[in-house]
């Protein structure tokens, strides 16, 4: 059956499947490559295709006009691997895909012959100098982002912005397309060199003490992922490894995984309009839609314990951010029609968390992940995810309406999606006079590199 979701008023409906996704396993007829509605929700891995809002209707409110000021916080858009996860992608995976292909010639394996040809013809084309940066499908979906909201807010495009982003091609490239689509010049200043701002993070001492545990590690960091991974991740592999037709070799977590990487990242490169797309995403074949599903769960677990709600120093070390959103929500913009950042979803999802959005009640664990969680990272921190705050002068006070991926949302302090700017500031003044040396324990000697870097 199709399932929507509705998110703080932002609704998103995938369409049923013609009842063959779970059946795949058994019914080698049924195809993935047939398949007319695939499931297209990976977690943060998500290309904003299917989130994105075409809705380009203009902004105004009732009693005060168009916005003055836009405050806009963007994750980059789509992204290669690194090139220390490509490493596996590249010498891994060719091994699977011809243990694979044997499986299936010797009688083995449940894939159908459109499925086993597609992924018998895939290459690994991605060279390991395209680490970490943007892909043509994110520079598209920096584009789209800027021309809708130019369309939203028509004043948006003049006057004078900031445009603030971290040293990395990838949010660079991401404010440059969207400037492009905004319709301005796409000359930019200089990387932000504040990392308490976007990057806080890398700099956080007692962020990094708290999720890490003490872990320095791999093997430390594994240890630490696995006690809150779901169980059905493991219970799944035994159904894939007889779908791919495997008896004596057994293919572990790892390379499920693995499997997942690819197909969710490939997805993200060759969107739904792309040409033939079911041939640029062949490893989506080896799962079907529960098990989809299954690891977008598990995913949204992991970010809740690392980016998310799960400790308080996650949302607290947003200080900088947080403070420079309440100068815009109070007029401190100097004369500005946009400040526009753009950074990681480790950036994003701290703010998220800070602001009370997609926050779950009792709070998620490995026993409470309920379908219909408001944290779901597919939805709220995909790759191009983006939260802005639009401002209006009402004369004696400023409005503000708030967007999660260009819909209608609430924060807390602003419950109802839209409120007058002193109540947003009266709700968060203690917060916003943290100091963030004190919130992280953290001296300018200390501010090194993270342990573990993700996005």
């Amino acid at each position: 059956m199709g399932l929507c979701w509705w998110h703080m008023s932002l609704s998103l409906c995938v369409l049923p499947a013609l009842a063959t996704s779970v059946e795949r396993q058994y019914y080698p007829n049924l195809c993935y490559a047939k398949d007319p509605d695939p499931y297209l929700l990976t977690g943060t891995k998500t290309g904003y295709g299917p989130i994105a809002n075409q809705d380009i209707s203009e902004l105004k409110e009732a009693a005060c006009g168009s916005p003055v000021h836009v405050w806009f916080l963007a994750r980059h858009g789509t992204r290669f691997p690194s090139s220390q996860a490509m490493g596996p992608m590249r010498n891994l995976l060719p091994k699977i895909q011809q243990q694979v292909v044997g499986n299936h010639l010797a009688g083995r394996g449940h894939l159908c012959p459109e499925d086993l040809a597609r992924i018998k013809g895939w290459r690994f084309r991605v060279a390991p100098q395209e680490d970490k940066r943007l892909t043509k499908s994110g520079e598209e979906e920096m584009l789209g982002l800027g021309r809708r909201w130019a369309h939203r807010v028509p004043g948006l495009r003049a006057g004078n912005h900031s445009w603030i982003y971290t040293d990395t091609q990838r949010t660079r490239e991401s404010a440059r397309r969207f400037k492009e689509g905004l319709g301005c010049s796409t000359s930019l200043p200089p990387p932000e060199p504040n990392r308490k701002l976007l990057a806080f993070y890398n700099i956080c001492k007692e962020y990094k003490k708290t999720i890490f545990q003490g872990k320095k590690t791999k093997k430390g960091f594994q240890d630490l992922f696995s006690s809150y991974e779901l169980p059905g991740v493991r219970n799944m592999v035994g159904p894939i490894n007889k779908r791919l037709g495997y008896r004596n070799k057994t293919l572990s977590v790892r390379s499920v995984k693995l499997m997942w990487d690819i197909c969710r990242y490939e997805m993200s490169w060759y969107p739904e309009d792309t040409h033939d797309k079911f041939k640029s995403w062949p490893w989506c074949a080896v799962f079907t839609e529960t098990e989809m599903k299954l690891l977008e769960d598990n995913e949204d677990l992991f970010y809740y314990y690392q980016d998310g709600y799960k400790y308080n120093i996650t949302s607290a070390m947003t200080v900088e951010l947080l403070k420079n959103l309440l100068d815009s929500a109070e007029g401190k913009e100097n004369g500005e029609s946009g400040k526009f950042f753009f950074g990681h979803s480790e950036t994003f999802l701290p703010l998220l968390a800070q602001l009370g959005v997609a926050k779950d009640e009792p709070p998620l664990s490995i026993e409470n992940m309920p379908e219909n969680r408001l944290w779901r990272t597919s939805l709220i921190g995909g790759e191009s995810s983006n939260f802005a705050m639009i401002v209006f002068d009402c004369g004696s006070e400023r409005r503000l309406q708030f967007y999660l991926n260009e819909r209608p949302t609430h924060v807390a302090g602003c419950p109802k999606g839209g409120c007058n700017s002193s109540d947003l500031i009266n709700y968060y003044s203690k917060k916003a006079n943290h100091d963030f040396g004190q919130v992280c324990k953290t001296d300018k000697n200390q501010e090194g590199a993270s342990q573990w870097s993700r996005d």
